[in-house]
């Protein structure tokens, strides 16, 4: 929890070894909160953080909150271990751009707690204005996402066999025959009409490695996630898997295991991978989970996953939409990415369902109901989206009933339920609140619908009197009030106006 609230957290440490050189960048992108340590006994340590991560940071042209920490504090002032001078790390943490500089050391847990409460609430901060921020362009070129050019082939193979490989001191946890036994499950069929177990669950182990995996051949649900697994080499002899959850692990691509004969979803969140990889080999993927990594571009390796219903790239890099042309997709998810339009997403004809919550569009002009018929469920919070005519826009789409836009510089202006409702009636969902009934007439009241008739009966009953609209809000009056607050009709502002820390700017 931070500060009372329940969040997701994930840390991700760049060590200096060079099979995550190309993975450093993306992730100090996408980060939330930097912290830059170096050891406070050691002055080439402050001297390395200088003039290797502090330009590295730099160079990704991520706004997020930095903070410089000083490890091994219990060392100062101790007899034999000379420390860097306070006030030369303060210095460091200034010249850094840093936002404060702290100490902690392990021998005093409670300094670890200050830092991490302190560097979780400033991330927790970030997170909620980070729509509001106007990224320099020129830093989500993909060519700024590697820290050195594109490696080879060979290069390339010698990275991932580097980290893959492991000797007798890399495997200290390795998964015995004894411990898969008592993991199995589920008695059934196999595709020899023998019966065996058809589940394995070795979740949360700290495994290192399962090659005792090997002989259960017949297993169909694999589930090996929240170890510290780098390969998944032996699942490779399951040729009857169907799903395979191996999230949060330590894994660096995605084809690190022969594929099996039906796989039908993979779960592969929360590791390292740094590219999408070629998925062409597993026909029958119906769901791929690739959330929480490190990739930067949708390359072409799903093209030919003509069954793939479900696809979760969601907490990347990425920022364009592209390579999906021809698919059947009917869930996509590119929340927190770095996209800034949704062009590419009109070749998804079968798409029901949309998240791209958290990045920097501005538009979604390119959703047209003519190329997405089927869509369902728009999800586009924490984003820039600022015209009440973007929102007009998407009235043509006949099954969408799910609107998810706030918080967005949208939802200040005045009565902004009343005004969305009048323009998609067909909602029955906005921004996670049901819609009532009751709530869709008094948007209807509110722009007139029954006004022309209420004025012809009123004279038709009382000739010689004067009709008076006694409506409380009216379509001029909200446009006046928006014109008063936002300065521009239908239009909150890049910011939502005056009040760019987020809330409403009037009534809903």
């Amino acid at each position: 929890e931070i500060e009372g609230e329940p969040w997701k957290v994930r840390f991700t440490d760049n060590v200096g070894l060079p099979c995550f050189d190309t993975l450093r960048s993306a992730a100090l992108s996408s980060a939330h909160v930097v912290l830059l340590c170096f050891a406070a006994d050691s002055e080439f340590s402050l001297l390395h953080l200088k003039e290797r991560y502090g330009p590295m940071h730099w160079s990704t042209g991520s706004e997020a909150p930095t903070f410089v920490v000083g490890l091994k504090s219990d060392l100062r002032g101790a007899q034999g271990h000379p420390c860097v001078e306070e006030d030369v790390c303060f210095e460091a943490a200034d010249r850094l751009g840093a936002l404060a500089y702290l100490e902690c050391s392990a021998v005093w847990p409670e300094s670890v707690q200050r830092v991490m409460e302190e560097a979780l609430a400033t991330a927790k901060d970030y997170y909620a204005v980070q729509w509001q921020l106007c990224p320099d362009p020129s830093f989500a070129a993909p060519d700024r996402l590697t820290t050195a050019a594109h490696p080879r082939d060979s290069e390339e193979q010698q990275f991932w066999l580097d980290h893959e490989r492991q000797n007798i001191s890399d495997d200290p946890r390795p998964v015995d025959q004894d411990t898969v036994r008592q993991s199995l499950s589920m008695l059934g069929r196999t595709s020899n009409r023998q019966t065996a177990y058809l589940r394995s669950d070795l979740s949360g182990l700290g495994l290192t490695s399962i090659d005792a995996l090997r002989p259960f051949q017949h297993l169909q649900f694999v589930n090996v996630s929240r170890n510290q697994l780098r390969t998944l080499e032996p699942v490779g002899a399951l040729r009857c898997m169907l799903h395979l959850n191996a999230s949060h692990n330590g894994l660096i691509r995605t084809q690190c295991f022969t594929a099996p004969d039906f796989l039908e979803t993979a779960d592969l969140s929360y590791n390292m991978i740094g590219d999408l990889g070629d998925w062409g080999v597993h026909k029958y993927l119906r769901e791929l989970n690739l959330r929480g990594n490190f990739i930067s571009r949708i390359g072409p390796g799903l093209l030919n996953n003509k069954e793939l219903k479900v696809l979760d790239l969601s907490e990347n890099h990425i920022s364009n939409i592209e390579n999906l042309d021809g698919l059947k997709l009917q869930e996509l998810h590119l929340a927190q990415n770095q996209l800034s339009s949704l062009k590419g997403v009109a070749a998804l004809q079968k798409l029901q369902s949309l998240d791209v919550r958290h990045n920097v569009i501005t538009s979604i002009a390119a959703l047209q109901a003519e190329d997405m018929p089927r869509l369902r469920k728009l999800c586009i919070s924490d984003n820039r989206i600022t015209q009440i005519a973007e929102v007009a826009g998407l009235e043509s789409f006949p099954f969408l009933c799910e609107l998810l836009l706030a918080p967005s510089p949208v939802v200040e202006l005045p009565y902004y339920r009343s005004q969305v409702l009048h323009r998609l009636p067909r909602l029955r969902s906005l921004d996670a609140e049901p819609v009532p009934a009751e709530e869709k007439v008094k948007a209807e009241i509110i722009y007139g619908c029954d006004a022309e008739a209420r004025e012809q009966i009123f004279d038709e009953l009382l000739p010689k009197e004067s009709f008076v609209d006694r409506r409380l809000v009216t379509e001029e009056q909200i446009a006046a009030h928006e014109v008063d607050t936002f300065g521009q009709e239908g239009d909150a502002g890049p910011y939502g106006g005056a009040n760019p820390a987020g809330g409403a700017g009037g009534p809903a």
